[in-house]
């Protein structure tokens, strides 16, 4: 149903009338009668259906949602008098102009209730507009001790319902956006509050000592106040990163490259250069070999003295004589022969013929067990024939008739005949 569909009167003496009379035998009653179902939202009559055919408890109970209510309705309608059907008319009598109050309100877009009181019976009845332009029963509760319609809070007819409806929509509506525009407001705010503070860190980076600053621009590095001009052939993102290599964080003053000597002024490292050392030393030994040599064939055609070769070959081997360097070379030679490896043949150079021996012998012994095989499947097979044989009733001297006779048969040379 819409705000703006028809809405037909409503009518208590028709929607509430045929109920009362059912109300009385229902505090002592777990079956409602059937007659009484169809005045009942659809809701509430499926409930009334569902449980009051497994519980022993009074039905009319059952109309009511909340327990505590529940209770105190099924007090009232016990207790109370004018309940009971008139001797003569047998309905009950209720002044339906003067003895009742209704108030209307739209619980939602689609969901139009009313509550009426009957304050003779201290009763309420809260009804529900629902499919087929009809008002039926929701709930029955029992009137409410201080003011009426307090949780209700409806209007006198449906026209002010509709129009409070409106209007509270609006309102709720109004706060809605409202509500909305507020928080669109704080997370622009906070959205400020951040980018303040990236802006202060980002900032840091552009800050740079003064005149007593603590650390000087290092070596190539271009001075802090100077900003990279935007111009032709470079970009603003490059000019902006290109502002870095200017910076140094203020929170870390040493500057690597202020620090660190020029490599002139490095000292030079103490470790010797064992393999300069060692080329050294065999280029003196070749030399003094040469030299060597070289004096023994002069001195050997008498162009030196013999005393003059002595004092050379003193000068040049520290004390030494030909025959000494001449020894430490070949040491030195040997040294390095011993290192050498030399390639192996993989064959035996034994000429006994023992492997050959061994492998005739494993053949052998192959053979032997191949036999040994064959003969033990043989007595098998025989033996399983025989036993066949018995099974089916042949004696052991046809059997062997049979076996001879397949024997010769076959050309074999293994039976003696």
């Amino acid at each position: 149903m819409s705000l703006k569909q028809p809405v037909a009167p409503l009518s208590p003496q028709a929607c509430i009338g045929p109920l009362l009379p059912a109300l009385a035998p229902g505090a002592v009653s777990s079956v409602p009668p059937q007659a009484v179902l169809h005045l009942l939202s659809p809701v509430l009559r499926q409930r009334v259906q569902l449980l009051s055919s497994d519980n022993p408890e009074p039905w009319i109970r059952l109309l009511c949602w909340r327990l505590a209510e529940a209770s105190r309705l099924n007090s009232i309608v016990t207790a109370s008098a004018n309940l009971e059907p008139h001797p003569s008319s047998g309905e009950i009598e209720i002044d339906w102009n003067s003895d009742i109050s209704e108030q209307f309100r739209y619980f939602d877009e689609e969901t139009l209730e009313a509550m009426v009181m009957m304050w003779e019976l201290k009763l309420a009845f809260r009804l529900v507009y629902g499919p087929g332009s009809e008002w039926f029963i929701a709930e029955v509760l029992p009137a409410p001790m201080g003011e009426p319609y307090t949780d209700f809070r409806g209007f006198c007819n449906i026209h002010d319902a509709q129009e409070g409806f409106e209007n509270r929509s609006g309102a709720g509506k109004g706060l809605a956006a409202a509500k909305s525009r507020q928080q669109h407001q704080d997370d622009n705010d906070n959205d400020d509050d951040n980018n303040d503070d990236s802006d202060d860190y980002w900032a840091r980076y552009d800050a740079t000592p003064g005149a007593a600053g603590s650390r000087a621009p290092a070596d190539g590095a271009m001075p802090a106040g100077t900003r990279t001009p935007i111009g032709t052939g470079t970009t603003a993102e490059d000019a902006y990163f290109a502002q870095y290599d200017s910076v140094q964080p203020a929170m870390d003053p040493h500057d690597p490259d202020e620090a660190s000597p020029p490599p002139a002024s490095q000292p030079k490292s103490s470790e010797p250069d064992f393999g300069f050392v060692q080329r050294r030393e065999e280029k003196s030994i070749r030399t003094s070999v040469s030299a060597a040599r070289a004096r023994h064939q002069l001195g050997s055609m008498g162009a030196i003295p013999e005393e003059a070769e002595e004092k050379t070959d003193n000068n040049n081997t520290g004390g030494g004589t030909l025959d000494k360097v001449l020894k430490n070379g070949l040491s030195m030679v040997n040294g390095l022969r011993s290192h050498l490896v030399y390639p192996r043949p993989m064959s035996t150079s034994g000429s006994d013929g023992s492997g050959v021996i061994d492998k005739l012998e494993d053949v052998a012994e192959t053979e032997e067990t191949c036999k040994a095989s064959v003969r033990r499947h043989i007595s098998v097979s025989i033996r399983s024939l025989a036993d066949l044989a018995s099974a089916a009733g042949i004696d052991g001297v046809e059997f062997r008739r049979l076996v001879l006779e397949e024997l010769e048969d076959g050309d074999l040379d293994y039976v003696e005949v």
